[in-house]
């Protein structure tokens, strides 16, 4: 077995185990490892809070998860307004959170 594998929703490079992933959020296990691992980090530690709308709309596009799953359909459509309003419009986060 190799040691790295490739997510193959993101394409990212992560530890090659067998373990959980998300309900609708599809990707390899060390990829949703690293996700919450940032998540710990975002959580335990107030300076990285500010980072935690981003992290997790920038992980639900990148792991849509599949067509037949309304709950991944809805998820991906959510995570890109929000990003499109954070990016395109400059919405305050607050408000983009809502």
């Amino acid at each position: 077995m190799e040691d790295y594998i490739t997510c193959f929703s993101c394409d990212a490079k992560s530890l090659n185990f067998d373990g959980n992933c998300h309900e609708y959020m599809l990707s390899s296990p060390g990829c949703y490892e690293m996700f919450n691992e940032v998540l710990e980090k975002e959580y335990s530690d107030y300076r990285f809070s500010k980072a935690h709308h981003y992290t997790v709309d920038a992980y639900a596009i990148q792991h849509p998860g599949e067509l037949k799953n309304q709950k991944a359909v809805n998820s991906v459509g959510i995570h890109l307004v929000s990003l499109y309003f954070l990016f395109e419009k400059s919405m305050n986060l607050d408000y983009a959170a809502e």
